[in-house]
């Protein structure tokens, strides 16, 4: 979310419903830093350029969750729901964000494609490399390509944020309007220079409606070498009134961490009603799918339990890898299909597979500002959007009665 994607130039006004709101002790000149603090971090301008009608605000043992409502224009309002991690010295951090209309008011929709069904949702999984690899320059060929793409819901991964300002997500929203987002910070890197930090994301097109938000944070021990801490988010979405969960991942790079992270998936999701996807980073090896066998019921040992989702790969292309990393970038790297989309049914509905594609392959050449595939002559810079490959998967939402 930026000042130019929220645009609001409405003056800020005290009513009697703003002013008789239950804030627990907390005085107006509190209340204001506090909304002025979330709105600085998901980079909305002044407090005394929106008009917030209402904020609320409740704790927990390392977080403040903070919700407040704003008022854009004449016909649109929208609910923010913050998360902030809280340090000791009482400095905070956003630790998830989502933003989202509320019923009864208009939504400015991002238009899908007329070739696409009613009943179509379409999703893509991209981790981003982070920074790295010139970021300047990849986050125009990163946006190029999902507005080629046209997706629904995206999962990323590997959004790195620098000095709490800086955060890539953002950047990503700025390039490519008509989403709503969703950040997870994951793992921080208190030695770097830049205080840089890193999660895992959620675009959601506007229009689609978020009925509830859940994070899981997947921390390793035993004889897992991972130090970081990895992530989750749970959606539960509802699109053309068909309701379906949409969980967005990012696994460790270490065999034995992905055990441990698969058992937090499926301990995470298995009680779902709707159907779902699962969309991310797995960082699965091909001579290791153990972590994904738990999921999709495939593992053979009585060890672990087995779940129900499907490998939408394996269905549409079951002779073909489907490597999606490394991009030509790093092309000496063993090759690996890390990036995933599964799904599963839900008790009334279910999702009718009918595509699943790689994407994002090509080399890239940025000239005058603009992403081409096509070497300018004479010669520049090539470019790849990233050292993944990105997923892209094609459903119909189908009730079963």
């Amino acid at each position: 979310m930026t000042k130019s994607f929220f645009s609001m130039r409405a003056t800020l006004f005290i009513t009697l419903l703003y002013a008789c709101l239950a804030f627990s002790n907390v005085s107006i000149n509190d209340r204001d830093e506090k909304i002025q603090h979330a709105m600085d971090v998901l980079s909305l301008g002044s407090i005394h350029d929106a008009n917030v009608l209402s904020f609320t605000q409740s704790a927990g043992p390392v977080s403040q969750v903070y919700s407040f409502t704003i008022q854009v224009g004449d016909t649109e309002r929208r609910q923010y729901d913050i998360e902030l991690e809280v340090d000791k010295q009482g400095a905070r951090r956003v630790m998830t964000s989502l933003w989202h209309h509320l019923p009864g008011y208009e939504a400015t929709v991002l238009k899908r494609s007329e070739a696409r069904q009613n009943n179509s949702i379409r999703v893509q999984t991209y981790n981003i490399w982070n920074f790295d690899g010139e970021w300047p320059v990849r986050k125009h060929i990163i946006a190029q390509v999902v507005k080629a793409e046209d997706p629904d819901v995206i999962a990323w991964q590997e959004i790195r944020e620098k000095d709490g300002t800086t955060n890539e997500i953002i950047q990503l929203n700025e390039l490519i309007p008509g989403y709503s987002y969703m950040y997870v910070s994951s793992m921080k890197f208190p030695d770097s220079n830049d205080h840089e930090e890193e999660g895992i994301g959620i675009f959601v097109r506007k229009g689609i409606e978020v009925l509830s938000q859940k994070v899981l944070k997947m921390r390793h021990d035993g004889d897992c070498p991972d130090a970081n801490t990895r992530s989750a988010v749970l959606l539960q979405l509802v699109m053309n009134e068909n309701r379906f969960n949409f969980v967005g991942t990012h696994w460790s790079y270490d065999k034995t961490c992905q055990i441990g992270n698969a058992l937090d998936i499926w301990n995470f999701t298995r009680k779902a009603i709707h159907p779902e996807f699962l969309l991310g980073d797995l960082n699965i090896v091909s001579d290791y799918t153990i972590p994904t066998d738990i999921l999709t019921g495939k593992d053979t040992s009585s060890k672990y339990p087995k779940g129900d989702y499907v490998d939408i790969w394996e269905v549409k292309h079951p002779e073909d890898k489907g490597w999606t990393f490394p991009s030509g970038v790093k092309a000496t790297l063993p090759k690996t299909r890390c990036d995933r989309i599964l799904s599963r049914p839900g008790v009334r509905a279910q999702f009718d597979f009918v595509d699943v594609r790689i994407v994002a392959t090509d080399t890239y050449y940025y000239v005058n500002g603009t992403v081409t595939t096509v070497a300018p002559d004479p010669p520049t810079q090539q470019y790849w959007s990233s050292d993944h490959y990105s997923v892209v998967a094609d459903f119909i939402y189908k009730k079963k009665f």
